[in-house]
């Protein structure tokens, strides 16, 4: 499945780059890409940035797909627990907005060498999407990152919160921030730990995400996604802690 979404929204990227220009198309890629894997859309969008002229616009692309996770973070807190969220939304309205500004004004800027691509129009083709090797790779560096999550899980218990999220949110936030979520609503640990837990799972996602945006993407790619996405969570975890420190 991770080799189909790393390659599915590579395609869905060069196909709306050809469709509506490099800028929009990859805007619109890593708003939809986020929604399937934000892990996986910072690969693909590191793997498209190699082609020249488009930095700036899948940098732009892979912090929208991070700005989607903490959209998605809501929903899956308000059905765990409903309690959690009521606490942990202005982190989340916080992060997520900061990171939508950053995209924003990311995206505003152009590349030199896209010319005419500056209001949208078709530009350079991008290069080929991501073929089947490096996906499979990239694929296999999840993996490993999901398997050892779970075994830390296994190893030092759920109530571990913050330890168990950050293991978790090695390979997806979801399941990190989902775990404390229902730990809190069943009364298993505290208001604290839960917001400390969902902060762990986002920061251990977001290393992952960055380690994955220099593989992919190289160290262009990487020390500018990281240099968005950084203070955006620093932000949010900021927000967190003072919650926390609240309960």
């Amino acid at each position: 499945q991770l080799v189909v979404a790393l390659t599915g929204i590579s395609w869905a990227g060069y196909i709306a780059t050809r469709a509506l220009g490099v800028r929009r198309g990859l805007l619109i890629a890593g708003l939809a890409g986020g929604f399937i894997s934000a892990t996986a859309t910072t690969a693909s969008m590191g793997r498209l940035s190699r082609t020249p002229g488009r930095l700036r616009a899948t940098v732009a692309g892979a912090y929208l797909a991070s700005a989607v996770t903490f959209v998605q973070l809501a929903g899956i807190v308000a059905v765990a627990d409903s309690a959690l969220l009521v606490h942990l939304w202005p982190a989340l309205v916080a992060g997520g907005g900061t990171l939508a500004v950053i995209a924003a004004a990311t995206s505003a800027r152009h590349d030199p060498e896209v010319g005419g691509d500056v209001t949208g129009g078709l530009g350079p083709p991008v290069d080929r999407p991501f073929g089947v090797r490096p996906a499979i790779l990239l694929a296999s560096a999840l993996t490993l990152a999901l398997l050892v999550g779970r075994w830390v899980v296994d190893v030092i218990g759920p109530k571990a919160t913050m330890l168990a999220s950050g293991a978790a949110g090695l390979a997806d936030a979801h399941a990190g921030a989902l775990a404390a979520a229902t730990l809190h609503q069943q009364g298993q640990v505290g208001l604290s730990s839960a917001l400390l837990g969902v902060g762990a799972a986002l920061v251990t996602n977001t290393v992952m995400k960055c380690v994955l945006a220099f593989t992919a993407g190289g160290r262009q790619f990487g020390w500018r996604f990281c240099a968005g996405v950084v203070p955006a969570f620093a932000v949010f975890l900021g927000v967190v802690a003072h919650a926390a420190a609240a309960a």
